[in-house]
């Protein structure tokens, strides 16, 4: 991870006070966008994997769509989706 990367998950999870609570796991990974989500989901027994929507473009969109229905249809827990 970069440390921009680093700083702008900071600003992210800065957003929500009240997950203290809850552990954070800020992950930047190489690979197939869906298959390293389902990677991290297993590998760490996450049980919320949350997914932001940043783009309206649709390229970006028709990606995001695309990575979305996979990881919910093959996720081994429940996934959130948010608009960012």
């Amino acid at each position: 991870q970069t440390a921009d990367e680093i700083e702008m998950m900071k600003k992210q999870n800065a957003k929500f006070p009240d997950a203290n609570s809850v552990e954070i796991i800020p992950e930047t990974r190489k690979g197939k966008i869906h298959e390293e989500i389902l990677n991290a989901q297993r590998e760490k027994n996450v049980d919320l994997i949350v997914i932001a929507r940043h783009s309206k473009t649709e390229s970006k969109h028709t990606l995001f769509q695309n990575v979305t229905a996979k990881v919910k249809k093959k996720a081994e827990c429940s996934v959130l989706l948010i608009g960012a």
